[in-house]
């Protein structure tokens, strides 16, 4: 109301008065200064970003670094998941939202081989008809200034596009052209009401978002080197871990972990563990949480060597261990270069295939195919880490350096203000 009649005031001296040019040079001053005096107050005002997550462990944890280090700054972030991630959100100065989704809160690691996105398509529509009303509801009573989904959490996706809120994908698998998910599917469902197939394929491929956030360095993934709205979250964690002086012998650490999602394979685990009881190697095995195979796995007799826990702080393993045996799911690979450790890759589902080639070709590892695996193919396996773990490790260090070198949570989450405050001021 004050500028509207500074305006009218303004052009009624205007047209009468003399002193045009300096008239003219007083409001200019005077408009800039109004810009600058609103600009300095929208950058004390703290920012409310949304994260819109899965229940997967694997998924969450990648995420709270960034969380954290934007609270720190000052700034709101509510985070949306299931009940059981209550405690890890909030001890990061985020808050809590509940899914309020029986679906998702009931999620099950999955018992396949495949990952079927054409299954994965029905399973979101399921959770989204849940949680839906409860997003819409949140939406009526805040102001969202930036949205980060999960690569599968389409509903963030369309609350983003619904009302043309900023957004950003949280990338936690290996990033891939979106050609390349389409293949992964036995066949194209038919859509459903709340989003079509394709919408699901483009948002687990970062499509349409404004950022795309990818927890790997850019040396890693050089395809995507150039993308300029790409960031890439190679240092993933705060703690100091030095190279140490491992070896490799026979009385060395294995780790044996399949991930918290395909995670059901009893007779792979059991066949491992039946390998190794005969050696004098430690090993850790970890079931991911997954309650079934941990129980049935308790029931087999093994030595005091072999130890089997439901879940593990895999960093704290890792960071003792000589060798990894794994599914070759991003997070545990990305662990496992941070820490040098070799790894032999049993790729449970097709996306772990494509990161265990990716790993192997920059020398990592070997890959054991998953199909009918037997003692002799273990050996097999073992024989050729015993002779080039060396060769793993320092190949793994080396890729290590990219990671060390690449940004961390409090650099990005500086790109992430940057990107809210400039999305802000357009609006």
């Amino acid at each position: 109301m004050f500028l509207k009649k500074f305006f009218t005031i303004y052009k009624k001296i205007l047209n009468k008065s003399k002193y045009m040019s300096l008239l003219k040079s007083a409001i200019v001053i005077f408009i800039s200064f109004v810009n600058f005096v609103n600009d300095a107050a929208a950058a004390e005002k703290p920012l409310h970003y949304v994260f819109m997550g899965i229940p997967s462990y694997g998924h969450v944890k990648p995420t709270l670094e960034i969380v954290g280090a934007l609270t720190k700054l000052g700034h709101h972030v509510t985070y949306f998941n299931v009940s059981k991630f209550k405690s890890q959100i909030e001890l990061v100065g985020a808050k809590f939202a509940d899914y309020n989704s029986i679906s998702a809160q009931n999620a099950q690691p999955v018992n396949s081989r495949s990952m079927d996105l054409s299954l994965a398509y029905r399973a979101l529509n399921d959770v989204m008809m849940e949680l839906w009303p409860t997003i819409l509801e949140f939406k009526k009573t805040n102001k969202i200034d930036v949205i980060i989904y999960d690569q599968f959490a389409i509903w963030g996706r369309l609350l983003a596009f619904q009302y043309k809120i900023p957004s950003i994908c949280s990338s936690i698998m290996l990033l891939r052209p979106v050609e390349d998910w389409a293949k992964i599917s036995t066949k194209t469902p038919i859509n459903n009401t709340n989003f079509s197939y394709k919408e699901m394929i483009d948002c687990i491929a970062c499509r349409g978002a404004d950022k795309v956030i990818a927890y790997t360095s850019s040396d890693f993934q050089t395809e995507f080197k150039e993308n300029k709205n790409i960031i890439f979250l190679g240092n993933r964690s705060n703690k100091k871990h030095l190279r140490g002086e491992k070896f490799f012998d026979d009385k060395s650490l294995i780790y044996i972990s399949f991930g918290t999602l395909f995670n059901c394979d009893f007779n792979l685990l059991g066949i491992l563990i039946d390998f190794f009881e005969n050696t004098s190697y430690e090993l850790i095995i970890s079931t991911g949480g997954n309650k079934e195979v941990h129980n049935k796995l308790l029931e087999k007799k093994v030595s005091k060597k072999i130890k089997i826990y439901e879940f593990v702080e895999q960093e704290d393993i890792l960071s003792k261990a000589s060798l990894f045996i794994t599914h070759a799911g991003a997070s545990s690979l990305y662990e496992a270069i941070r820490f040098s450790v070799p790894m032999i890759m049993i790729p449970q589902m097709e996306e772990q295939a494509f990161n265990a080639h990716k790993a192997k070709k920059l020398g990592l590892g070997y890959i054991l195919n998953s199909e009918n695996i037997s003692k002799s193919d273990i050996q097999k396996a073992l024989d050729n880490i015993k002779r080039n773990w060396k060769k793993y490790r320092d190949a793994s260090f080396s890729i290590r350096k990219t990671f060390l070198n690449s940004l961390n949570a409090e650099a990005v989450s500086f790109l992430l203000l940057q990107f809210g405050r400039e999305n802000k001021r357009k609006s």
